[in-house]
């Protein structure tokens, strides 16, 4: 857990509001407590690619772009990016409901 750092919060979190075992409740708090400040994550290699490759697909905005985004969003073994990518997706969707429509041609 610790090797996800920040990645690991969200389920960590979620863990606690199941109301875990006082073991299993200490543990998780000593491994929240040990996670990096936010503003000083650090992404790493495979970390920072794949958000390249999530802004250049939004970036793109075709509809293979999308495409893969939503294979993202149901099928990328990491949560990251699945978050990712459907967030990607929601901002594409939201473009796309505000700009005319010869922009997207």
């Amino acid at each position: 857990m610790k090797a996800l750092g920040r990645q690991a919060e969200p389920f960590l979190r979620a863990e606690l509001r199941r109301g875990p075992s006082p073991e299993v409740n200490f543990r998780v708090e000593q491994l929240l407590k040990e996670l990096p400040p936010a503003d000083q994550s650090i992404l790493s290699g495979e970390q920072a690619r794949a958000l390249r490759m999530l802004e250049t697909l939004e970036r793109s905005g075709t509809p293979a772009a999308r495409q893969l985004l939503e294979t993202l969003v149901a099928d990328a073994p990491d949560p990251s990016l699945r978050q990712g990518a459907r967030a990607a997706l929601e901002r594409l969707a939201k473009r796309a409901a505000v700009a005319p429509e010869s922009i997207h041609r």
